[in-house]
């Protein structure tokens, strides 16, 4: 087949939709298909024939974010000249409406991911509150109508399907987890991550619970922080380590020194994507209290690195949380240093069992399963 990917964020970007889209691309080619990007200009971005890439410009309403602003009737002709078999988008924005146009006009099947829950996103908008509150809604009712006009929808986790069948949505769904380059977690260069440990000064009997991705308000790291003051006194070896940065760093910085835990709760600040195997590396157990994931990709690339999960309890988790063997969910501090020193006691094996479900979620199963709703969709119009 010749597929054409529709998106607003793709390689080398670092957010769970550009990479879905990478790792999509990936499996596809694995299995002897042609993909096409449409996506926004990035700095950085190494050169390819088939991504295709359009002037952004800075979105006024969210924050740190940019828009295409494509010239769509050169941009259709462009699509046309390739001759797909089907129409892929993972936004509901400017390069979504390209991609619709283009299977409008085209006569072609169109298949979209739907990715992210608004009402999670709040603070990202650029409004005062009242005005958010509204957006919010405006966006949701948008999405629902945009979902409502696609042959097949495809989304990450349970959760987001429960969500779209709530809010109305009739179109055909499948849950499909975002793929992932397993190898990438299982082959960390240790030399830097022992001079990460080294850097830090952690010693060989510290455990370390790691937290890796955006520090910001909805991932509720200041709960993570809060259990660690009941943890410490259990076992001073246990120590947390926060990978990434964002708009809750100071904050939480404070509260960790108001909580005199400095010698437990390490930041190490934005990393490189090409390293994150080496910050996973430093971890014995991956902790997280978000309630605002929608594909919990960080998730699937701590058990690859072979890290047991101990998450705050959260429908996104229930295909790839077994309570018990590579990990645990919790609902209260109680249940969290329970858990926490459960996994401990019997690290080997939850490590191996964390190893083995990432084998789910390689990036040739994901081309496969995707692979095989483009064929359901094009049968559908014989």
């Amino acid at each position: 087949m010749r597929i054409g990917i529709f998106g607003d964020t793709y390689y080398p970007e670092k957010n769970g939709v550009a990479v879905s889209m990478f790792q999509l691309r990936k499996g596809l080619e694995a299995l002897g298909h042609e993909v096409f990007i449409f996506t926004i200009d990035a700095p950085g971005a190494p050169e390819d024939d088939h991504v295709y890439r359009f002037k952004a410009v800075r979105s006024g309403l969210v924050k740190n974010r940019r828009v295409a602003i494509p010239h769509f009737r050169k941009w259709l002709r462009l699509v046309e000249s390739l001759n797909l078999d089907v129409i892929h988008t993972q936004t509901e924005f400017t390069l979504g409406s390209l991609g619709r146009k283009a299977a409008k006009r085209l006569n072609l099947p169109l298949v979209h991911t739907y990715h992210t829950i608004y009402e999670h996103s709040a603070m990202y908008f650029n409004l005062p509150i009242s005005g958010t509150a509204l957006m919010v809604k405006i966006i949701t009712a948008y999405s629902v109508r945009w979902c409502n006009r696609m042959d097949f929808l495809i989304v990450p986790t349970g959760k987001t399907f429960d969500l779209l069948k709530m809010e109305g949505v009739k179109t055909p769904i499948k849950t499909i987890p975002t793929g992932l380059d397993v190898d990438k977690y299982q082959t960390p260069h240790l030399a830097h991550t022992e001079a990460l440990r080294k850097e830090m000064g952690l010693s060989e009997a510290d455990k370390v619970l790691l937290y890796l991705g955006r520090v910001d308000p909805e991932k509720s790291i200041h709960v993570l922080v809060d259990h660690m003051k009941m943890v410490v006194p259990k076992d001073p070896h246990v120590k947390l380590v926060i990978v990434g940065g964002g708009m809750s760093a100071d904050k939480l910085k404070a509260q960790v020194k108001s909580l005199g835990l400095e010698k437990n709760i390490f930041f190490t600040g934005a990393v490189r994507w090409d390293e994150v195997q080496d910050y996973y590396a430093l971890g014995d157990i991956f902790v997280s209290a978000s309630i605002s994931e929608t594909q919990g990709l960080t998730y699937y690339e701590a058990l690859a690195a072979g890290l047991p999960v101990l998450a705050y309890r959260d429908r996104c988790l229930d295909e790839m949380v077994i309570d018990g063997e590579n990990g645990y969910r919790f609902d209260a501090a109680e249940d969290f240093i329970d858990h926490l020193f459960e996994i401990l006691d019997d690290h080997e094996r939850y490590k191996a069992n964390a190893r083995a479900m990432a084998e789910n979620f390689t990036a040739e199963k994901f081309g496969e399963n995707v692979l095989a709703i483009y064929e359901q969709v094009l049968a559908d119009r014989v």
